[in-house]
């Protein structure tokens, strides 16, 4: 059993479900309804402390402390995932039946006007490690373009400037929509595929509770480690070093998806002693790039160098790539000579 929390200003969704059947939906429960916040909590731990939760308590939502300090008294065993992300994990869940490259989620906030995630699902060859040697492998790639809010309350004013005038060809609505404003949100389908749904990131959570700790995959199409997942605390680039010719001539360095802090380490004796080759991946480009750094030493010379190079992120754009020569046995001893450059 999977459980998923989706906390607001006003109340809390709560879904518990097994998600190897077809998902519950997720229950409201507001702080008026319950009486006052506390009460609402109460409901909520009451209802957790009577299921069999094998995995870790999914939340997403406002970070709130006072629910969230609730929660630890039940389970220290808590993730905490943004809202964008469970929306990945939704639409991955929905595996071939998701029809076309861009899917927007919008959501009216009460009080608050309108919110909207775009996002791009891609299908496209990733580099991937295989023991030393490379493949190619299809995967689908899921990343958030952006992340609008707006307090407009006026529906056709707002589906303008969520969309920054682009069409989706899917729409999916949080909350209740009469005919008049689906009519108005059909306007930003391409497909005219418009769903509505009580709290789609709850039910998110349920499938990133699965994808996570599952042993099955809950649906066609919804496999582990065919696919992942990039926003802002990830990366959207397939980095590797050129050893050779070939697609065996490249080692993966770092992969598109990994979190923003991912770095590698290696030592090399290339054989071009003045150049090291990168191959920059950037899923969100058509080609990927070859990146050359030159270390402007005398080719000339017969004595062999080691180098280490570490690779880390100073943001999610902007790779840097230190190398340090280490010289090479008794024969060329360390110079202690670095060279650093960004890989565009």
């Amino acid at each position: 059993m999977y459980a998923g929390i989706d906390i607001y200003e006003n109340g809390i969704y709560l879904c518990i479900s097994d998600a190897t059947q077809e998902l519950a939906d997720a229950e409201y429960i507001s702080y008026t309804q319950a009486g006052s916040k506390e009460g609402a909590i109460a409901r909520i731990i009451k209802k957790l402390s009577l299921s069999k939760i094998n995995a870790p308590l999914m939340v997403t939502g406002l970070q709130d402390e006072q629910v969230l300090s609730e929660l630890k008294s039940i389970t220290e065993n808590i993730l905490y995932i943004k809202h964008s992300q469970t929306f990945m994990y939704y639409a991955a869940s929905l595996g071939e039946t998701l029809v076309g490259e861009q899917v927007m989620i919008i959501e009216d906030e009460e009080e608050k006007g309108f919110s909207s995630i775009v996002l791009d699902v891609v299908r496209r060859p990733k580099v991937r490690r295989k023991s030393l040697s490379i493949g190619n492998v299809d995967e689908n790639i899921f990343f958030v373009l952006h992340e609008r809010k707006i307090a407009e309350k006026d529906l056709n004013l707002a589906v303008i400037k969520l969309s920054g005038g682009k069409h989706a060809s899917v729409v999916f609505v949080l909350g209740e929509a009469n005919d008049e404003r689906m009519k108005d949100l059909k306007k930003l389908a391409q497909s005219h595929k418009v769903f509505l749904g009580n709290n789609l990131f709850v039910q998110g959570l349920i499938y990133a509770a699965d994808y996570l700790y599952g042993k099955n995959s809950v649906k066609q199409g919804f496999l582990k480690d065919t696919l992942f997942f990039i926003d802002d605390d990830h990366i959207a680039m397939n980095i590797s070093l050129r050893l050779g010719d070939g697609d065996e001539g490249y080692y993966p360095l770092v992969y598109a998806g990994e979190d923003i802090s991912a770095s590698a380490k290696v030592q090399v004796i290339p054989e071009n002693q003045n150049e090291i080759e990168f191959l920059v991946d950037d899923v969100r480009r058509k080609e990927p790039v070859h990146e050359i750094m030159t270390l402007g030493i005398d080719e000339k010379s017969e004595k062999k160098r080691c180098f280490e190079l570490t690779l880390r992120f100073e943001g999610r754009n902007t790779p840097i790539v230190k190398i340090s020569e280490l010289g090479f046995t008794s024969l060329w001893p360390k110079s202690y000579r670095v060279w650093e450059q960004i890989l565009r």
